[in-house]
């Protein structure tokens, strides 16, 4: 027969002496007697709602931003006057 422990309240045999998912002892008598270090994983974690975390705030790169936008504003410039230069058949192209 099992009983729930009553720390995690997970069902453990009545044989054990010691809960198999958190350690806590179940009798009185192995009260004196330490845990055992058990090793805790994801699905041995007791079920409980956990909160959610804060969103991350995503910090904005406002400088790179404007270099970026500066940088194809400079190439569209420049494509334009060397096309303008070559449809007009100006001698600035060479």
């Amino acid at each position: 027969m099992s009983k729930p422990c009553p720390i995690c309240g997970r069902l453990t045999d009545d044989s054990y002496a010691f809960c198999r998912y958190c350690g806590h002892p179940l009798s009185a008598n192995t009260a004196a007697r330490p845990a055992p270090d058990l090793p805790v994983t994801e699905e041995q974690t007791p079920q409980t709602p956990e909160a959610k975390p804060d969103p991350v705030r995503r910090e904005r790169n406002i400088p790179g931003l404007l270099i970026g936008i500066g940088a194809v504003a400079v190439i569209l410039c420049i494509a334009f006057v060397l096309l303008y230069a070559f449809f007009s058949g100006s001698e600035l192209t060479g």
